[in-house]
Parts: C-alpha cells; structure tokens; sequence
C-alpha cells in the first residue's frame, strides 16, 4: 500500500502508513482489501444492491466485475448473489470472496451458507466465462440453482486459462462444473467440485493440444446425485492430477471418475495420490480418439476402492496403438465386491510398467489383451 500526500511531511506519512498498518493487523479473519482502497481494488457492493439472493442482481455484478481495472481485485463480500448467469470478463482480474468454508450445503446445491455465493437460475447460461491469462479466484462458491436439470450450462468457462487459479472455491450442480478450453500453467487447489450432471472439469486445449503444464492439486470430487465423470481430459500436456479425493456423497453416483480421451495428441500426464471410490464404470479410464497419439503416462501410488458392482475396472486402458510408455506403480486397488471383471486392463499400449501395486479382492488382479514391452511385478498382501 502506497500513501500519497504532497501536504504532509515524511514523518506524518510514515506515521498514517503504521497507523493503518496496525489496525489491519489487530481485526482478525477480516481481508486486508476490506480496509484498503485503491484504484486496483473494487467493493461489488459499491454496484450490487442486493445480497440477500431475492433480487436478479446480473446486470449490477456484471458493472463491478466491468469496472475492476486490469489486474485488479473485486472483493464480494459474503452474502448470496442471484444471477441469470452469462457474466464475462477478457482482462485480468481476482475475485475474492469470504469465508470460503464449504459445507453439505454447498454440496447440494443450496444457498443458504454464510459465504459468498453466486448462483445461477438458467438450466443452460454458463455462469461466468473468462477469456484472459492471470485470472484467480478464492473463497466463492458457483452454484446451479435451476429449476430444472441444467442441460448445457457451464459453472466456469475458460476459454483462456493462462496461469489461472481457483483455490478456495467451490462448483456446484451444473452441466459442467468448469470447462478449460485453452491455457497453460494453471492450477486448481482445494476446490469443492460437486454435483455435476456431465463434468466435474473438462480439460480440452482446442488450440494447442500438447500445451498445458496444468495441476488439480487437492480437490474433492463429490458426486452428489448422478454425475457421468468428475475429471474428463482430452488435450492439453504436461497435467498433474494428484492429491484429489474422488467419491459419491449421500447416495450420489460416479460412473467414472478419471476418463482420459484423447481428442489432440499430447504427452506426459501423472496421476497420483488421488483416491477414488464409489465408481460403477472405472476408477481410471484411458481411451483415443482416431489418429491420436499419447505418450508417458504415469499412475503411481492412487488408493482405489469399489464399493458395488462395477461395469470396468480400476485402471481401464486402451492405447488402440497408439499409447507409449504407461507405468501404473504403487497404487492400492481393493475390491470390496468380488467383481468378476480385472483389477487392471490393458490393451494396444507399448511399453507398459506394472509394479509394486497391491491388490485385495480382485479375482483377477491384471490383464494385458496386447501390448509390449511388459514389465509386471505384483504385491499381492491377500
């Protein structure tokens, strides 16, 4: 913060800058934006004039997003923001919420927490699309409150994801929770991404397959109600996809949780330290598209656990040719319901690592329908 004044002396300025400096200091759980005002920082009260979730409020927090300036903050205090969805921003911008503490309610779909909420009412509107590298959100919640089942809307859209990060955050009962589109270096971490029709995330570099150097680092995954597949990726390389917890929640269901279709050739995705359960399809699925090509993939130390019957597998892979260099390692598959099919299916992928992984329950711990270069050591503990 900087204290401008051509009236005061040296020492009056320094002593406003500790003056101010303290009283943030001594208001805890308080953002340091409340207190500062700039020309980078934006209040969306000073334009909305409706928190309470009664009044279509589009319109006005569409004029504060407008009205932040490049790079700047709009800080959007707690309270419950109802919109018809379709706001939009193309320059840089951070939104900051409050108290990003996201609970069952959050979950389901309701409103009625003490955070920021913005919600939409439209089945097909995305909420909020963003068209610009060096965006970040923390501690809002994006929830879906249509009358009826979303059919097409997008929570967040992202038709530029450069160096964005959501952290804090929560996607609620959309279509797709949040669609990346294009982008490189962005990260999301320790987002609640619940209750999607279709998508968690939808990750398809449609202008640079191979580009991406993106990380899900931390999420839950929860399916409340009936969800398709929480991460779907088909371009975009260099992702990690670690530390992510992945499971139904209150008698929703998961077909698959990790379905990789490869739509534009890319290279050197991990997938580790997730937990996934709760699946009726597979926990990891990988497919490609035709004349497609996907190279180093990684899947080490992943805990699995079927609880039902399950139409695939744990790790359901399919190179169709052209799938190089695949090491699934390390990870924990158990299998809670005797199910007949494998633990780990493999088919047309060269040069396959499988080792160190454990097994318990699985009548069928691996097969490999076609592939080379094979390497297998399995730890089975039961």
């Amino acid at each position: 913060m900087r204290i401008h004044s051509s009236s005061l002396s040296n020492k009056w300025t320094v002593l406003v800058f500790i003056s101010i400096t303290i009283s943030l200091g001594c208001k805890k759980n308080q953002p340091i934006v409340e207190k500062v005002q700039s020309s980078a920082y934006i209040n969306a009260l000073d334009y909305v004039t409706d928190k309470t979730g009664t009044t279509d409020v589009t319109v006005q927090l569409q004029a504060a997003i407008n009205a932040t300036p490049v790079g700047g903050t709009l800080w959007i205090p707690a309270g419950k923001y109802k919109t018809s969805g379709g706001l939009t921003r193309t320059t840089a911008i951070t939104l900051q919420g409050d108290n990003g503490n996201f609970t069952y309610n959050y979950m389901i779909g309701k409103n009625d927490s003490t955070g920021t909420i913005i919600y939409s009412t439209s089945a097909t509107n995305n909420l909020l699309n963003i068209n610009a590298a060096g965006c970040s959100f923390y501690d809002i919640a994006f929830v879906s409150q249509s009358a009826t089942t979303p059919i097409s809307s997008v929570g967040l859209n992202l038709t530029n994801a450069g160096f964005f990060r959501s952290s804090n955050c929560a996607y609620v009962g959309f279509y797709n929770n949040v669609v990346v589109e294009d982008g490189a270096g962005w990260r999301m971490d320790n987002n609640l991404i619940s209750s999607p029709i279709n998508y968690g995330i939808k990750i398809n570099n449609t202008i640079c397959p191979d580009c991406g150097d993106w990380v899900l680092d931390g999420n839950w995954f929860a399916g409340v109600g009936t969800t398709e597949t929480m991460i779907r990726h088909e371009s975009s390389g260099g992702g990690k996809i670690i530390n992510n917890k992945i499971n139904p929640a209150f008698g929703g269901s998961i077909v698959n949780g990790i379905d990789i279709f490869i739509k534009g050739s890319t290279s050197d995705d991990v997938i580790s330290n997730n937990s996934i359960e709760g699946f009726s399809g597979s926990a990891i699925k990988v497919r490609m598209a035709d004349n497609r090509s996907f190279s180093k993939l990684q899947i080490f130390q992943n805990q699995i656990y079927t609880i039902g019957h399950i139409t695939g597998h744990a790790i359901d892979i399919n190179g169709s040719g052209r799938l190089y260099w695949v090491q699934i390692e390390d990870n924990m598959m158990n299998d809670n319901s005797l199910n007949p099919n494998s633990a780990v299916e493999v088919d047309s992928t060269s040069t396959i690592q499988v080792l160190g992984n454990q097994f318990a329950g699985w009548k069928i711990k691996l097969r490999i329908v076609a592939g080379t270069g094979i390497i297998d050591t399995l730890t089975t503990p039961h």
